[in-house]
């Protein structure tokens, strides 16, 4: 929803967009240290008590579609990072396992470490993977976006 906040700010007459919560349906991820923080500077300090936290590196972005199916084909063959493995600057696509019994579960978010609290690995949410439509809660993948696209014709 980044890019209504300059629409925010207008309306709000500069009033702080505060974002102090990192979560998802399976258990809350982390909080905002920071909260005044700029829309675009925020960075979540992941909780370690929460749940079991594993991390996807994300391989670098590529420019055509056939180099995109083999890395991700790759990235899912790459060993998960624990917590306290992950590097400041690296993209990873977060796994969850919570305490309620849910196995390793590919939440979907990207996340970029930004530094580190007391050893605990601070991120910066950078996008949803494979996401092509986002309205409101709704999320479209681009293989469903693609589909309906075709019906449509």
């Amino acid at each position: 929803m980044s890019h209504h906040i300059p629409n925010i700010d207008f309306y709000s007459s500069g009033l702080p967009i505060v974002s102090n919560l990192y979560g998802c349906s399976e258990c809350f991820l982390g909080i905002n240290l920071n909260p005044l923080s700029k829309p675009h500077e925020i960075s979540y300090t992941l909780i370690p008590t929460m749940a079991y936290f594993e991390f996807l590196p994300i391989p670098g972005e590529v420019d055509n579609q056939s180099d995109k199916c083999s890395q991700e084909e790759e990235q899912h063959n790459q060993e998960l990072v624990d917590l306290v493995q992950v590097e400041l600057g690296r993209e990873y696509e977060l796994v969850v396992t919570n305490y309620a019994g849910l196995y390793p579960y590919e939440v979907g978010d990207v996340l970029r470490v930004s530094g580190f609290k007391n050893n605990a690995p601070q991120f910066n949410f950078i996008r949803r993977r494979n996401v092509v439509l986002s309205i409101d809660m709704d999320k479209t993948d681009e293989i469903k976006f693609q589909k309906c696209s075709e019906k449509s014709s």
